[in-house]
């Protein structure tokens, strides 16, 4: 619901707000520019300045002062009609006012439209929806980033919904301001909201009648400070019973201009001074630095419904319609999903339709609708959910647990959890998690163990389905790809094998691309199809788009499907593959004290540090633990490494083999370098980890026996892993 409530109605009001945002961006430099022809000295009454300029202005008619200091004198003489900002310290013009054409045509288009009535209510509308919007982001917000405590962490995902949220958070506080007080005005402007304007006062009954007094004798002047005028109307010349009247930030009265009191006076109501702070906030008029930081904020306006619209589109392209969907009391098999963003959902049908093609009657509906007693004949539940944000349930599957906790009688089923994440998020596929735990405390029995899939990978989904179909006793081939991007043809250009006694093969591969190819860097994955099927394979890449080839270390799988053809690979040969940007596996960028890295992997791992160390332009401390298995099948980048180590891109390289005589793992090269590990991380280091799931769960415990916190290193981007 609080996603329908932010996206739809952003969407219907995109070109407006946009409009409304970029006029009033332009209209923010105009208070500013107003305060630099502000000469108002804060010592100096009404009557003083008046005197001054009536002294050098013949005919004075009126003098308005703008909320940032800017004062006008309006006159009439023999020379004709004028308007002129003047200095009040000499009373002497220092330029005649003219009204900005751009700025008016920009405030009308920001008011009207320049459709009248009708643009005022659809500029009212549209910025009630940006108001809207804003509340309802900033806790989505919250959601996406794991709670309120996270709202200014890292974030994380994939780069379009990081933008969102990252320019979210510069402007919030900005877009608040603006769309609230915008709302406010509009809803003043059409009389919903009593702004406290009033009528006019009514004119005084009786003035003395005689001579006008000097002004600047006139004590109702002199107890006015400049700083608070608004506007003072002079009296009709030759008319004794006329008198001033004067406007203040306070209110507003009538001035005997023979006796100098003040006949009439109203002070400005609550609503009235309720409505001057909002307009205040609003304009900038009188904050001119407010204007700017509100100017500024609005500029990130496109950029949100821009990458809001591609989010939502995204998500409307990947919703499924449910077809041939058995009833939930005659269906063997129930398939209960939590989704997001309705990309779960793509790969929970395609597993139904594959198991109703196995003629097994399947029911798929969302978490929420989770009605145990209506399973009639229902054998197995399998739950497919994504994991929201760092740790929170997916919209379709938020009630899901509190909807289990109330359900006391009912039959204990077998289930299966499948969980989807982003390996970014510290909190990786938590839901999925919490999920196994609450059932298993019912006292339902798992028939598959929990399985986690990262950045949904397909290959990892068809994986998964072979462990599910061999439980089931069916023939089931998931083969489900979220989207299919462009491809491009690799030609083999190098490559170099290794083995020991014929066996651990493990080759690196080089290739030319074409011209048109995207960038990527070392870090980043290439997604390799292999012939005869449509799931690609995954590999860290050890060079840049800069260095001209694209590298890959691979080790020979038996039984594999991507490993073995490449291996078979000749030179010359070509594949077709695409890039896979994998931007949160990076080592920070070099700052001042040029903080060090240290990188832990083991096998192919060693790939991207390839690349990280070859872009160590900096020469910042770089430490590589590296476990192989014997030195002659995985002498991996030996040549390479000498050099970096000699010309200082590497700092130190340490290897254990755990195919030899006194054989050692990765882990146990960290515990002898102990101290040395302390004091790199003391000044700040950041620890890189590559390779296979069991190597990086030992490293990470022996890390955390040196008294390393993981977690909090994390938060900060100074742990990273790329695993499988």
């Amino acid at each position: 619901m609080l996603r329908q409530l932010h996206s739809l109605p952003g969407l219907f009001a995109a070109v407006f707000v946009i409009i409304l945002a970029l006029s009033g961006a332009i209209m923010s430099i105009e208070p500013a520019l107003d305060k630099l022809n502000a000469k108002s000295p804060t010592q100096m009454n009404v009557a003083q300045m008046a005197a001054l300029a009536v002294k050098n202005h013949q005919g004075v008619e009126l003098i308005t002062q703008s909320a940032n200091g800017t004062l006008v004198v309006q006159y009439f003489n023999d020379d004709g009609a004028g308007n002129d900002i003047f200095d009040p310290q000499t009373g002497q013009s220092l330029k005649p006012q003219q009204p900005s054409a751009i700025f008016g045509f920009f405030k009308l288009l920001h008011r009207t439209f320049y459709v009248g009535t009708t643009g005022r209510v659809v500029a009212g509308i549209a910025v009630a929806i940006m108001f809207l919007a804003c509340f309802s982001g900033l806790f989505m917000l919250a959601k996406r980033l794991g709670g309120w405590r996270h709202l200014f962490a890292s974030s994380k995902g994939k780069k379009i919904p990081r933008l969102h949220v990252d320019v979210s958070r510069l402007i919030i506080i900005g877009l608040f301001i603006t769309s609230l007080t915008g709302t406010y005005m509009s809803l003043a402007k059409f009389e919903f909201i009593d702004d406290g304007k009033g009528g006019f006062l009514p004119f005084p009954e009786a003035t003395l009648g005689t001579d006008p007094a000097p002004i600047d004798q006139l004590t109702a002047l002199q107890n006015t400070p400049l700083t608070n005028l608004r506007e003072l109307r002079f009296p009709f010349p030759d008319d004794p019973f006329d008198v001033f009247t004067i406007i203040t930030a306070d209110g507003q009265g009538y001035i005997d201009q023979a006796s100098g009191e003040m006949l009439v006076y109203q002070a400005n109501s609550l609503n009235r001074n309720i409505f001057e702070f909002f307009y205040m906030l609003h304009t900038g008029q009188g904050l001119w630095w407010l204007g700017i930081l509100l100017g500024l904020s609005a500029l990130g306006i496109p950029i949100m419904a821009v990458t809001g619209t591609i989010i939502w589109w995204r998500r409307q392209k990947s919703s499924t319609k449910i077809t041939a969907n058995t009833a939930a009391d005659k269906a063997e098999i129930i398939i209960l999903v939590g989704s997001e963003t309705n990309v779960t959902w793509g790969f929970a049908q395609h597993l139904q339709q594959k198991l109703t093609a196995q003629k097994t009657k399947t029911h798929i509906a969302a978490m929420n609708s989770f009605k145990p007693k209506t399973y009639k004949t229902a054998q197995k539940i399998i739950f497919i959910t994504s994991t929201y944000g760092d740790g929170t349930a997916p919209e379709s599957a938020s009630q899901f647990l509190q909807k289990l906790e109330k359900y006391t009688d009912i039959p204990k089923y077998k289930y299966a959890v499948l969980g989807f994440g982003d390996k970014q998020f510290n909190q990786y596929s938590k839901f999925a998690n919490d999920i196994d735990a609450a059932l298993h405390a019912k006292g339902w029995q798992s028939f598959l163990p929990l399985e986690s899939i990262n950045q949904q990978s397909s290959h990892a989904f068809e994986a998964w389905g072979h462990k599910l179909a061999e439980k089931l006793n069916l023939q089931l081939e998931l083969n489900h790809i979220v989207s299919q991007p462009k491809i491009y043809e690799l030609t083999l250009k190098t490559s170099q094998d290794y083995n020991h006694n014929n066996e651990f093969f493990t080759r690196i591969l080089q290739f030319s691309m074409p011209e048109n190819m995207p960038k990527f860097a070392a870090g980043d994955l290439v997604a390799i199809i292999p012939p005869n099927s449509h799931i690609a394979r995954y590999y860290s890449l050890a060079t840049s788009s800069t260095d001209g080839l694209l590298g890959i270390c691979v080790s020979k799988k038996q039984g594999g499907l991507c490993s073995p053809y490449l291996h078979d690979l000749s030179v010359g040969d070509q594949l077709q593959a695409y890039i896979q940007p994998n931007e949160n596996f990076k080592p920070n960028k070099p700052n001042k004290a040029n903080t060090p890295i240290i990188m832990i992997g083991a096998g192919t791992g060693i790939a991207p540090f390839i690349g990280f160390i070859a872009d160590n332009q900096t020469k910042r401390d770089m430490h590589l633990y590296w476990g192989g298995r014997h030195p002659q099948s995985d002498a991996l980048y030996q040549k390479p490494l000498t050099e970096y180590l000699t010309s200082k891109h590497l700092s130190s390289f340490n290897i254990a083999h755990s195919r030899v005589e006194n054989s050692q793992y990765v882990q146990q090269k960290l515990t002898q370098d102990v101290e040395k590990i302390r004091q790199l991380m003391a000044q700040n280091a950041q620890i890189i980890v590559c390779g296979g799931r069991a190597m990086a769960d030992n490293v990470k415990q022996t890390l955390s026996e040196m008294g390393i916190d993981i977690e909090a290193l994390k938060r900060n981007k100074r742990y990273i892993e790329d695993v499988y």
